[in-house]
Formats: structure tokens, C-alpha cells, sequence
């Protein structure tokens, strides 16, 4: 199985009640992210304890997870990669050079 890590997450308050989450990551699975969220959510509205994520990774139970937050919202603003591999720039639809790397 994949493994993916998560190096940080921040939280950051964009003011008048909105707030934008920040991941660090080496790599994601599909609808990770929004699985993180989804449990984020249930556990702010208080419909869990944080020690029921503890909890779920001992059951591996994915049945028991609450679910996935909604894609609305969600955008990919950056990738970053490592300087060990750099993607090459392709040519775009206009003729001129893009860069893979800012989204």
C-alpha cells in the first residue's frame, strides 16, 4: 500500500469567519485531503473525539470514518517538488513556454 505524509497543516484566518487550510505534503491518495477535512469537521462540531481518529487508525476500518468533505472549495493553488527531479517545461497551446510547477 502507498504511503503518504502529511508534514503539516495550518490553519489560517482570512477574516470575516473564513479560513483557508494550508497541507504540506509528499504526495496525496485520492479524496485524502478531503478525508482529512471530513474528519477535521466531525471532530470541530464535536460529533467525535479527537481520540476517536486514534481510535479509527487501530480498527482500519474505513467504514467508520465519517465522511469526505464536499470538493466545493477545495482548490490546488502550488506543487513544489523536490530539486532531486525537476519536471520539464512543455511548450503550450500558444506557442510559449508554461511551467508545470505553478498551478
Amino acid at each position: 500500500r502507498p504511503v503518504k505524509c502529511i508534514r503539516s497543516i495550518e490553519l489560517v484566518d482570512e477574516g470575516q469567519g473564513a479560513f483557508r487550510v494550508e497541507f504540506d505534503l509528499d504526495g496525496a491518495l485520492h479524496c485524502m485531503l478531503r478525508n482529512v477535512m471530513g474528519m477535521s469537521f466531525a471532530v470541530a462540531s464535536q460529533r467525535y473525539s479527537l481520540d476517536y481518529i486514534d481510535e479509527l487508525f487501530a480498527l482500519k476500518d474505513r467504514r467508520k470514518v465519517p465522511k469526505a468533505a464536499d470538493a466545493c472549495g477545495l482548490c490546488l493553488e502550488k506543487v513544489y517538488y523536490d530539486t532531486i527531479w525537476q519536471p520539464q517545461t512543455q511548450p503550450s497551446s500558444l506557442g510559449e513556454q508554461s511551467n508545470p510547477i505553478d498551478v
